[in-house]
């Protein structure tokens, strides 16, 4: 799941990722439609964002939430592939 703003999220995002910004999280993500018992990885560009949505979504009942460490900034760095 990626949390970050639509002009970061549309410069390049994980394949598969699910886009929701973490400023819309607490009140849309049932929209997204998640299954809270399937663990789920969250990312944003250094990982502040996804921390926060992570404590967001543990307070909604998902069992087994991730922040991805160091973000998008660390994926392309490491130059894993974006879409």
């Amino acid at each position: 799941m990626d949390v970050r703003d639509d002009e970061e999220y549309d410069q390049g995002h994980i394949a598969g990722a699910r886009h929701l910004y973490v400023g819309y999280l607490r009140d849309k993500a049932e929209e997204l439609e998640l299954d809270p018992d399937v663990p789920l990885v969250v990312a944003c560009s250094i990982g502040h964002r996804s921390g926060l949505a992570v404590s967001i979504l543990l307070a909604k009942g998902f069992k087994d939430v991730r922040n991805l460490l160091g973000g998008m900034t660390a994926w392309q760095r490491l130059g894993l592939p974006t879409e």
